[in-house]
């Protein structure tokens, strides 16, 4: 099959995880574009994103538009393309780009799609905890995840639950395999893309910060899943007094569920951040600090 011509839309790590693998089979983009440089750290050092990073370690032409506007539109307007392919981009992309190319634009999302569309299809399943979890590759539309399904793996949900970050090692590779094998078919015409069911779609949503504060009082094994699916982003922790009634909020690095007698489940909190201080096992924590012995010892 001759070379395919496409141009890249993607921004984080895992997009550019992505890109090294669809690079390992041959697939090397001719145009990328991703998100600016943003402020990041103490010191709010504007730095590229990964795949922007990416794109300028292979010496690939890389676009950072603030939003897809007439400049973006007149550079991809100057060349014809076999395809875009959009991989956690992270805007929405207008109707006049995703005909733009010949066969379309694909999009590789990280669910069994028409299952867990939008913004957090990972962190929404392990939250769920569901019982399996997959990859999905669509046509896309002016609809959120809405477009018609080019290819789907579906696999159990991995055990012990992971986190959102471990869940990505899993299903990167997973989307970027599904997207190899799939595209001499998509390109020659002898793959169609059918209809998802759409009567059967759900819905994810952003997550804030203030979703991670843990309210102790409700089952283990939802406070497992919660901890999980927060991890790394936005995070959970505990907010306590300290001995001198002041808050203090305690960030929650990782966490394990254990069986417990018959079928209950323990959750135990492995290792934390009290606000200020440096990463320390909880258990060593209430030592030093006896006065949240009584409150968080059932987590120890």
């Amino acid at each position: 099959m001759k070379p395919i011509k496409f141009a890249y839309f993607g921004t984080p790590e895992w997009s550019a995880r992505t890109l090294d693998i669809l690079h390992s089979h041959g697939y090397t983009p001719s145009l990328i574009v991703t998100n600016p440089p943003r402020p990041q750290g103490r010191g709010l050092v504007l730095k590229p994103s990964p795949v922007h990073e990416w794109g300028l370690s292979h010496k690939i032409e890389t676009l950072t538009p603030d939003n897809i506007d007439e400049s973006t539109h007149n550079r991809l307007e100057q060349e014809e393309w076999d395809l875009f392919i959009v991989v956690a981009y992270g805007k929405i992309l207008p109707s006049w780009l995703l005909d733009l190319p010949h066969k379309k634009t694909l999009n590789i999302h990280f669910s069994a799609l028409p299952k867990y569309r939008g913004a957090t299809p990972v962190e929404t399943q392990i939250k769920d905890g569901a019982e399996t979890t997959g990859v999905s590759i669509i046509v896309l539309d002016e609809k959120v995840d809405h477009g018609p399904l080019v290819a789907l793996t579906e696999i159990p949900m991995p055990t012990p639950l992971p986190t959102t970050a471990q869940l990505g090692e899993v299903l990167v590779p997973l989307g970027a395999d599904l997207l190899v094998d799939i595209l001499p078919g998509w390109i020659s015409g002898s793959l169609q893309a059918k209809e998802q069911n759409h009567d059967k779609a759900t819905f994810t949503r952003k997550f804030s910060k203030a979703e991670g504060e843990l309210d102790l009082s409700l089952d283990d094994e939802i406070l497992f899943r919660t901890i999980q699916a927060f991890n790394p982003n936005p995070g959970t922790y505990l907010s306590v007094n300290t001995s001198n009634g002041k808050p203090l909020r305690i960030k929650i690095l990782s966490a394990e569920l254990h069986n417990e007698k018959g079928s209950s489940k323990k959750l135990r909190i492995t290792s934390i951040v009290p606000e200020g201080k440096a990463p320390i096992t909880l258990k060593e924590y209430l030592s030093h600090n006896p006065y949240l012995y009584e409150t968080l010892k059932k987590f120890a």
